[in-house]
């Protein structure tokens, strides 16, 4: 599950932008309680690198990743990027109150409504948006009626492994 608090318990994070015509990227660090900027970089990409969404060359996107990284003196470990595409879905839904393993199938059961694909092709992950509970909480009414709003997110196995194979390949955390 993806957090909301993209910082973890660091003290910053790399956000990556792999686009059909170059890799940018921006390290952001906490100081103070205040987020700013301590690096930033970009690397142009031959025009058959990134074609149509997809990473084509995973090689030369990790070899531009790591360019930046050298370059720039960026320090931070976790990185933040995006998949995109016709074949991601991101949607918001509503989801009865229960126990974290149980949540985890009736989202993937809940994503199969939405999904135009195999199942079993398919990368589902989500977040609870709150923990405040949706739907009007009555003296005496079954908690499980409760509905918690979250967000969906899927994406089919091929393009999410093309847009995380180059960050893997340089043992950054996603």
């Amino acid at each position: 599950m993806f957090g909301l608090n993209f910082f973890g318990s660091n003290k910053s994070i790399v956000g990556l932008d792999i686009g059909s015509n170059s890799i940018k990227a921006v390290e952001l660090q906490r100081n103070r309680g205040e987020v700013v900027v301590s690096h930033l970089g970009m690397e142009l990409l031959a025009s058959d690198i990134v074609v149509d969404s997809m990473i084509v060359d995973s090689g030369s996107v990790a070899s531009a990743i790591s360019k930046i990284f050298a370059e720039h003196a960026f320090k931070a470990k976790q990185v933040a990027t995006s998949v995109s595409g016709h074949s991601v879905i991101v949607k918001k839904i509503s989801m009865q109150t229960m126990d974290e393993p149980e949540l985890g199938d009736a989202v993937r059961n809940e994503a199969a409504q939405y999904i135009p694909f195999d199942m079993n092709d398919v990368n589902v992950d989500y977040q609870v948006l709150s923990d405040s509970l949706a739907g009007g909480r009555e003296e005496g009414q079954n908690p499980e009626l409760y509905q918690r709003p979250a967000t969906l997110w899927a994406a089919t196995g091929d393009r999410r492994h093309r847009r995380i194979c180059p960050a893997e390949l340089l043992r950054i955390q996603l």
